[in-house]
């Protein structure tokens, strides 16, 4: 019997028009499969419910595919809304080349062609963008009416979800909409168990988080609702919110926009009126503060383009002794990223520097040094290379 029912299945995936729909602009198609139960309709409704499942099953195919992996478990929560919508809008051709009824199971295996430019679409609308911009990672404590204290996510025993309250709700929709990528921070472990938390979040302590979860950048702030202090009436009330939204480069610790804002509503029910001001708020900050960090990224985009590694040969008598005062006046000239060794022997240093501009550049910003008791001697400059001897002062 089972190889009756194997022999039908392959018969008629056969028979099925195998075709490979490729549309300019619209993505490849792929082929899934659906099953349904038959619930004692002799199968008059099992088929398209089969139909939903195969559609389903291709929009998630699609959305996972189109996320880098490294992205998918801090997405998965923001997609949520998605895989509760019908997938049929979603979807641009579907043919199915094969049935088969086994047992009280409908089986169907079709060709699906997603909507690749509504999916992309949707996906943005949810915080999951699709440019050169950088991924964000938010770090916003939320005070409401109640709270004694801020509320924070990366603090031990948090009285936050991961996810952030009204403030982060509302940033993480602006943000994903102008086309950053926003990262939920998953359940990993945020300390190690020999750090203690730190009771302040600085720069430091920002950049941490954000280069345990892979974000570029790192959005600081803080959000806090209080009475307004208006009344009109027996139930009418003011309420005002306040918040700071700064933008840190993870890598380099620099501010790359900032923005502060307060704002008031009025409403009758203390809770609704919290939550109208934490979300307007935060709604505001991301819409005030997106402009300045696209802008900014691009200005860095291009300055990193101009970056390149020069490597110096660094040598001469006593070196090693010299080399940090060496290296210290080296971290002062403009331009100058990181200085990292290499290799060292006893004839010399293999030291790479990161530096904005060229080789050239660089020489002639040495020859502009004053050192102490020691002067240098550059030769065989080149783009990215040169010798640098260190000698004793005449």
């Amino acid at each position: 019997m089972v190889k009756k029912i194997w022999y039908v299945w392959c018969v008629l995936l056969l028979a099925g028009p195998q075709i490979s729909w490729v549309q300019a602009g619209g993505g490849q198609s792929f082929l899934v499969m659906g099953t349904a139960e038959i619930q004692g309709e002799g199968g008059r409704n099992a088929r398209s419910r089969a139909e939903q499942v195969a559609l389903s099953r291709a929009v998630e195919r699609f959305v996972l595919e189109s996320l880098p992996e490294s992205r998918i478990a801090s997405s998965l929560t923001m997609l949520d809304p998605l895989w509760e919508e019908k997938p049929d809008g979603y979807i641009r051709e579907f043919r199915i080349l094969g049935t088969v009824q086994e047992g009280n199971r409908y089986h169907l295996v079709a060709r699906v062609l997603p909507d690749g430019e509504k999916l992309t679409r949707r996906m943005k609308e949810l915080g999951l963008g699709f440019s050169s911009l950088p991924g964000v990672l938010f770090m916003v404590s939320e005070q409401g009416l109640m709270d004694d204290a801020p509320r924070k996510w990366w603090v031990p025993d948090a009285s936050i979800s991961r996810t952030g309250g009204r403030t982060m709700e509302a940033m993480v929709t602006v943000m994903g909409q102008a086309g950053f990528h926003v990262i939920l921070p998953d359940n990993r472990p945020l300390f190690s168990f020999e750090a203690e938390a730190p009771s302040v979040l600085d720069t430091r302590e920002a950049r941490r988080m954000g280069a345990l979860f892979g974000a570029p950048v790192v959005l600081v702030g803080r959000a806090r609702v209080e009475p307004g202090g208006n009344v009109m009436g027996d139930s009418k009330q003011s309420f005002r919110a306040s918040v700071l939204l700064v933008a840190l480069h993870t890598e380099t610790g620099d501010v790359l926009a900032e923005t502060e804002d307060f704002l008031v509503v009025v409403n009758e029910n203390p809770s609704a009126g919290e939550r109208d001001a934490l979300y307007e708020a935060g709604r505001r900050a991301a819409a005030r503060i997106s402009p300045e960090l696209q802008a900014a990224w691009s200005r860095k985009a291009g300055e990193d383009s101009l970056v390149r590694e020069i490597r110096m040969d660094i040598g001469g008598d006593s070196f090693l002794t010299r080399f940090a005062h060496f290296r210290r006046a080296l971290n002062e000239v403009e331009g100058v990223i990181s200085i990292e060794r290499r290799e060292i022997t006893a004839q010399g240093m293999d030291v790479r520097v990161r530096y904005r501009g060229r080789g050239n550049d660089l020489a002639t910003a040495l020859m502009g040094l004053s050192y102490d008791r020691f002067g240098v001697r550059i030769s065989d400059v080149e783009e990215d290379r040169m010798r640098v001897t260190l000698v004793a002062s005449p």
